[in-house]
């Protein structure tokens, strides 16, 4: 049992919880004790501590469903013409080997300071049903949380219509598939909490996908002879 349990590390708060499906990591920031004192506020009551965990846990499961099956994209940003998540990739395409940047702007929609702001990312299921290769290396920007390929908490508080940029950035693999529809994209899970935590909003939203191409048979002949 131990082997399925995921470790939460809050100090006096350090929780053992059970590990769970790839992409519902919406729910773990809140479960846990640590990290910052939003993280902390729902284990002070039992009642809090339920409540929470129903409301995220179901918004990461509805989230990781639609992401796997590539459901609804368009729905899915509760407001498509100004959502509070913005993506840019630094290449379009790219071949095994090389990195690629991608970078997301959390920007506060509502009229109240955003207090807690937290986000997951996970590859769509083209992605990984493409078999696509590569390793998150960084995470960089306006986060007090910054995991490559994974949790961001952004830095708060957040003014209205004030933004915070985090940059993550991996490497295509060298043995990752490179031909036919191959592409790398992502989808991120945003949970944000504003007017002094009495209103809070969810969502999922998609990123620009990048092309694998294979290089050119030249360019591999030069490389293995460097």
């Amino acid at each position: 049992m131990s082997a399925n349990l995921r470790t939460c590390h809050g100090g006096p708060h350090a929780t053992h919880l059970p590990q769970v499906p790839w992409g519902c990591w919406g729910v773990w920031p809140v479960l846990c004790g640590g990290g910052t004192e939003k993280t902390r506020i729902s284990l002070r009551s039992p009642a809090m501590w339920r409540t929470r965990t129903r409301q995220l846990g179901l918004s990461a499961i509805i989230a990781l469903a639609l992401g796997l099956f590539g459901l609804g994209q368009p729905a899915l940003a509760t407001a498509a013409d100004n959502p509070p998540i913005t993506f840019s990739v630094d290449k379009p395409t790219a071949t095994p080997g090389t990195t690629v940047s991608i970078s997301m702007t959390f920007t506060n929609p509502e009229a109240t300071y955003v207090r807690f702001a937290y986000q997951s990312l996970q590859p769509t299921w083209e992605t990984v049903s493409y078999g696509m290769k590569f390793n998150f290396l960084t995470c960089k920007g306006d986060a007090s949380v910054c995991e490559p390929g994974g949790a961001v908490n952004y830095t708060a508080p957040i003014a209205p219509g004030a933004s915070r940029t985090v940059t993550m950035t991996y490497e295509v693999a060298a043995d990752s598939p490179c031909v036919g529809n191959g592409t790398i994209g992502f989808y991120a899970y945003l949970h944000y909490e504003f007017d002094n935590g009495k209103n809070a909003k969810d969502g999922s939203y998609f990123s620009p996908t990048t092309a694998v191409q294979c290089a050119p048979s030249g360019a591999k002949a030069a490389h293995s002879h460097a």
